[in-house]
């Protein structure tokens, strides 16, 4: 098991003095709402942004293993940690009227493939990770962007949905 660095020990103290503390600006959510670093480290975005659309969404999957491992260290679930659910918007994707341009969406694969591999570098951890839920597959169903037909009732798959199944591969392996 991978143990609390001191980064992270120093993390749960500054939680516990902002939920303590009614004047920190934080209190009393005391967590950062801001999708930038601090201005001391750069002011960098958490990620790439998504589509402008949807501005909370980031590409963060780098800090995936370490919040999953401070999950597992701080509250210890017994029967281990379930990602609910996580996603991306491809960015534009509304204004795509080609066909394959809209199953081609290779920002949405990178992210469900950076985001698997992130999940599985927490399992090799030793974090008990037992489900994930990926939201907007990256089905084209008839009533999406107008591309296929009534009648028939054709769906297509996205390229991201290869991608977000890779986890069920993986964890069975």
């Amino acid at each position: 098991m991978v143990r609390s660095s001191s980064a992270d020990l120093d993390q749960i103290e500054r939680i516990e003095g902002c939920l303590a503390d009614p004047n920190n600006s934080l209190y009393p959510s005391c967590y950062n709402t801001s999708y930038t670093l601090p201005e001391s480290e750069g002011g960098w975005l958490i990620g790439p942004a998504s589509d402008p659309g949807s501005v909370r969404l980031h590409k963060a999957t780098d800090w995936l293993p370490r919040f999953l491992h401070y999950i597992q260290d701080t509250w210890n679930p017994v029967n281990g940690i379930a990602i609910a659910e996580f996603g991306f918007s491809e960015p534009f994707e509304a204004y795509k009227a080609l066909r394959e341009d809209i199953l081609t969406d290779p920002l949405r694969t990178l992210y469900y493939d950076d985001y698997v591999q992130a999940m599985l570098m927490a399992v090799l951890e030793g974090v008990k990770l037992v489900g994930c839920s990926a939201w907007r597959l990256g089905i084209i169903q008839g009533s999406e962007y107008s591309i296929s037909t009534l009648t028939t009732q054709e769906r297509f798959y996205k390229a991201s949905f290869f991608a977000a199944n890779l986890f069920r591969t993986y964890i069975q392996g």
